[in-house]
């Protein structure tokens, strides 16, 4: 009787210490999976910062682009202007030219 008792006890020990590792097992998994998550989180934080970056980035530079556009516009309608300009005071010059020419 003593013997089966002892092999019954042997056998529960090994059933405890089964179970036991078990439920480490599972604890440890249960850790990983939470540190993993949190991991997970911060990479896409990360990445929202990086993305958030990217268009204040690409604003900024339509921004310039928009900015040196109209820069170019009215660049261009000044250097018309002086073309005009350029082209009235062409036109009156030979006539001023030949006015003084002329001593009469």
């Amino acid at each position: 009787m003593l013997a089966l008792f002892v092999e019954n006890g042997v056998f529960g020990l090994l059933a405890i210490l089964v179970v036991g590792s078990l439920i480490l097992l599972h604890y440890l998994l249960f850790k990983e999976y939470a540190r993993q998550e949190k991991m997970q989180i911060q990479r896409l934080k990360d990445f929202e910062k990086l993305v958030n970056l990217e268009i204040n980035r690409s604003q900024s530079l339509s921004n310039s682009v928009t900015k040196l556009q109209e820069m170019k516009e009215k660049t261009d309608e000044k250097l018309e202007m002086i073309k005009l300009q350029v082209e009235a005071i062409d036109s009156l010059a030979p006539k001023y030219s030949q006015g003084s020419q002329d001593p009469k």
